[in-house]
């Protein structure tokens, strides 16, 4: 009986011991994030480069002979992560998390650059390309007043107005006058990428490119929550130490308890259709009313994607938009496109002035001229939106966080 009697109280000591070992796992896990079925890791099952780990507060241990051990308990959750796993913690924040704090609104900087100085940023190749239609450019004078290191400024001209107030240095060429700044961009893209005399003066990959209109006044800005546009600064260092090369001219804001992002789902941005704009009156004032209908021949904005573009980079469903027609980005950005896929955008926007074209090419800047996300980026984008934009919306597929603190 004593012996019983021993081997019984060892038994329950171990039983409690392991209920009490058990508990303390599962409570961390559920802290942690890893328990009801969440893995978070983008990597296969079936990558070679993984291990088997178990997550507990953050921290992964690598045994052997865990997954044997606990195939059979309810209370954990087995996971393989790569080695050298990258994961994001927040992608709404600005200081808690340092690899994607500021994905959210597209104005993550790579942790090394995070706090370059205005010096460094002077050593960067830079040039200006305008969009001109009507507005005096005077402004272009604050706007650079920074910055000594302005290689070029081409001017496109195009509603028949002079061009007041260009900067000394600037070339002006005028263009006829079809699909908007969007034509124009695409037009000095291709006449770039054609330089063989380099009379762009456009010297290295890492040069900054930034397209921006005559008119950027607080009345222009065409994304709500949004007070002012980026300075030149700021989309300088977006373009040279960001994870995406990419830079917009306006930063989403927050709207009615709701946060914008800077990325949208593709499936719903691409069922984007528009079929008039009233706006034409401000671009026709020197001729004849456009002819043209409006309705692209190309229906969605998909079909319009589909059809110009011929390489698609992008391997998710979460991509990068950028509202008014004013953004920047690297020549290595806008190589990863070939001449056909510019060449194509470019005719497909000569059709006439007023024209759909033009209202699915500035939805689709961002997705061209950037790095595409990371798997562990697109996923972390996904789970911390609640809300997508309707398609008719006119902001379709926009990732939306809904009862964010203002």
């Amino acid at each position: 009986m004593n012996f019983l009697s021993t081997m019984t109280s060892r038994s329950l000591l171990t039983c409690v011991a392991i209920f009490v070992t058990a508990n303390f796992v599962l409570d961390n896990l559920k802290a942690s994030g890893t328990i009801n079925g969440h893995i978070h890791d983008s990597e296969s099952f079936d990558s070679p480069n993984m291990d088997l780990k178990l997550k507990v507060k953050g921290q992964s241990e690598t045994n052997d002979n865990l997954e044997k051990k606990l195939a059979a308990s309810d209370s954990t959750v087995l996971i393989k992560a790569p080695q050298n796993k990258t994961e994001c913690q927040c992608v709404d924040c600005q200081g808690e998390d340092k690899l994607c704090g500021d994905l959210w609104k597209g104005m993550q900087l790579q942790l090394e650059h995070a706090t370059s100085g205005i010096e460094e940023l002077h050593q960067k190749e830079i040039h200006i390309v305008v969009a001109h239609c009507k507005k005096d450019l005077h402004f272009l004078a604050t706007f650079t007043e920074e910055f000594t290191n302005i290689a070029s400024i081409h001017i496109l001209t195009k509603c028949g107005h002079p061009v007041n107030g260009a900067p000394a240095m600037a070339t002006i060429e005028t263009l006829p006058n079809v699909g908007r700044c969007d034509h124009g961009y695409a037009y000095y893209i291709n006449k770039l990428l054609q330089d063989s005399d380099n009379k762009f003066k456009v010297s290295s990959d890492d040069a900054v490119i930034l397209f921006i209109k005559d008119n950027m006044t607080a009345e222009n800005l065409h994304q709500p929550g949004s007070s002012s546009w980026t300075n030149l600064g700021n989309m300088v260092r977006r373009v040279s130490y960001s994870h995406d090369g990419f830079a917009c001219g306006i930063v989403p804001g927050k709207k009615e308890r709701s946060s914008i992002s800077a990325y949208a789902e593709f499936d719903t941005l691409q069922n984007f259709f528009k079929s008039g704009y009233t706006g034409r009156q401000k671009y026709n004032e020197t001729k004849e009313e456009d002819q043209v209908e409006f309705r692209s021949p190309y229906g969605r904005l998909g079909g319009f994607y589909n059809h110009t573009v011929k390489q698609k980079l992008h391997q998710h469903n979460i991509v990068r938009v950028c509202y008014g027609g004013v953004f920047a980005t690297s020549l290595r950005n806008i190589r990863q496109h070939s001449k056909e896929t510019w060449e194509s955008l470019e005719h497909a926007l000569t059709r006439g002035d007023n024209i759909a074209e033009s209202h699915y090419m500035e939805r689709i800047w961002g997705l061209l001229l950037s790095q595409p996300l990371k798997t562990y980026q697109a996923t972390a984008l996904r789970e911390h939106a609640n809300h997508v934009y309707h398609i008719m919306f006119p902001f379709a597929g926009l990732l939306v966080r809904r009862g964010a603190m203002i």
